[in-house]
């Protein structure tokens, strides 16, 4: 995933790398692993996402750099995974200003 990984990763595309059907790659994956190939990937955005989150970039960049196709997409999936939203998870943990520019 390091070279490959976005949001745009499908677990089809994994499979195929490994010549295999996407079903037989999930259950031997799931097998050896304890997760699921999407488990994997979303685990991986996350990661990249707090990476990202963490240097500066704002959430718009974030959504850029991991190829979501937009902030929204991205915000949506950032709160499926913390239960928050990426700028309050920020402001939370003291990476933005609670409120920039007076707004």
């Amino acid at each position: 995933l390091d070279g490959r990984g976005s949001a745009r990763c499908r677990v089809s595309e994994l499979a195929a790398m490994r010549n295999e059907s996407r079903e037989s790659f999930s259950r031997n994956f799931r097998k050896r692993t304890g997760i699921t190939p999407k488990q994997l990937i979303d685990h991986f955005l996350m990661r990249k996402a707090f990476d990202l989150l963490v240097s500066g970039c704002s959430v718009k960049e974030t959504a850029f750099q991991l190829e979501f196709s937009n902030e929204f997409v991205f915000s949506r999936f950032f709160r499926r995974q913390m239960g928050e939203s990426p700028k309050r998870w920020s402001r939370r943990n003291g990476l933005f200003p609670e409120n920039p520019a007076g707004n």
